[in-house]
C-alpha cells in the first residue's frame, strides 16, 4: 500500500472543499425557478396578485384581474416577459417588460431577497412591498 504525502493530499483536500462549497451555491442559484404567486401594491394602493414563472434568467409575469374589475384592461391576464438578474448574497432583480408587448402597459422592477420560509420578499420600483410564494 502506498502512502500519500502532504504534497499530494493538499490538492485533493482543496478539490473536495471546492466541490462541497461551490455545488450548493450553484444549485441555490436556481432556487427561484418555478411558479410563484406575487402579492404587491400598485401606485394607487390597490392590492394586486400576479403569477410569475421563472426559469433561469427569464420568465413571465401575468397580473391577475381583480373581481368585477379589469375586464377591458389589456395589461392583465396576459403573460409579459421578465428577465432575472442574480445579485449579491442570493438576492435577485426581476424586470417585467410589459411595454414591449402592449403599448401603455407599465414595466416593473422588483428587487427580492430569499426568506427562511421559502418565499421571496422585497420592493418594487415604486417602493411598495412585494412577496413571492411558490405555487409549483
Amino acid at each position: 500500500m502506498q502512502s500519500i504525502s502532504t504534497r499530494q493530499l493538499l490538492p485533493l483536500l482543496f478539490t473536495f472543499f471546492l466541490v462541497s462549497t461551490v455545488t450548493p451555491i450553484a444549485l441555490g442559484q436556481q432556487s427561484s425557478d418555478g411558479k410563484w404567486k406575487a402579492t404587491y401594491m400598485t401606485d394607487g394602493s390597490d392590492t394586486r396578485e400576479a403569477e410569475i414563472e421563472l426559469n433561469g434568467n427569464a420568465g413571465t409575469w401575468m397580473t391577475w384581474p381583480r373581481p368585477n374589475k379589469d375586464k377591458k384592461d389589456a395589461c392583465v391576464n396576459r403573460p409579459f416577459p421578465v428577465t432575472v438578474t442574480k445579485i449579491a448574497q442570493g438576492s435577485m432583480t426581476i424586470q417585467m417588460m410589459a411595454s414591449t408587448s402592449v403599448s401603455g402597459c407599465k414595466d416593473r422592477n422588483a428587487t427580492l431577497e430569499p426568506a427562511s420560509d421559502g418565499t421571496w420578499s422585497g420592493k418594487l420600483d415604486n417602493g411598495s412591498k412585494i412577496t413571492l410564494q411558490r405555487t409549483k
